[in-house]
């Protein structure tokens, strides 16, 4: 997909958790007719090496629009067991579900400046007149890039959803992060 163009797919995608889309452009699964996303579309590797960051990333964003699905649960990003290096913030959209099988995210900085969270609500996506937001998170490890607080270089938290209207958080553990 070329950068700055997107993909929309307006039917059911089924495919193996294995790399199927290539380049900077974005893919929109808009009908939300596909029942699992992996990030492993986008070529994560999930291998505590390789930075997962993009791929990841690319998965949360090809989750339809929340106005265009029931009850605002956009559709299911399955994480396969593995450890995914993520080096800035994953932000999430409107509604949906992240399911691993004892995934790890694990915060990798950078920078030099402390990853303010792992996993968070895109900014401006809630206002007090906006629709409700609904995420579902199960059986995922958060764990930051260490307590060094004289280098700054701490995760601050593993999740902000501060902005999210109604979640449900199943088998959840945070380590190495400051909550």
């Amino acid at each position: 997909v070329a950068e700055r163009a997107t993909l929309t797919v307006v039917g059911v995608l089924s495919a193996p958790p294995m790399p199927i889309f290539c380049g900077r452009g974005r893919v929109l699964l808009a009908s939300g007719l596909t029942q699992e996303i992996y990030p492993q579309w986008w070529g994560a590797v999930g291998d505590g090496v390789t930075d997962d960051t993009a791929a990841l990333q690319a998965a949360f964003d090809a989750l339809p629009n929340n106005e265009n699905t029931v009850q605002g649960v956009s559709g299911r990003v399955v994480i396969p067991r593995g450890d995914y290096i993520v080096t800035k913030p994953l932000m999430l959209g409107g509604g949906g579900e992240v399911r691993g099988d004892g995934a790890v995210f694990r915060a990798r900085d950078q920078t030099g400046d402390k990853l303010p969270a792992i996993m968070t609500i895109r900014p401006g996506r809630v206002t007090r007149n906006s629709t409700t937001i609904f995420w579902r998170l199960k059986s995922l490890r958060f764990v930051g890039s260490g307590r060094d607080t004289s280098k700054g270089t701490f995760t601050s938290v593993g999740l902000d959803f501060a902005s999210v209207s109604y979640a449900i958080v199943e088998d959840i553990g945070i380590s190495d992060c400051v909550t």
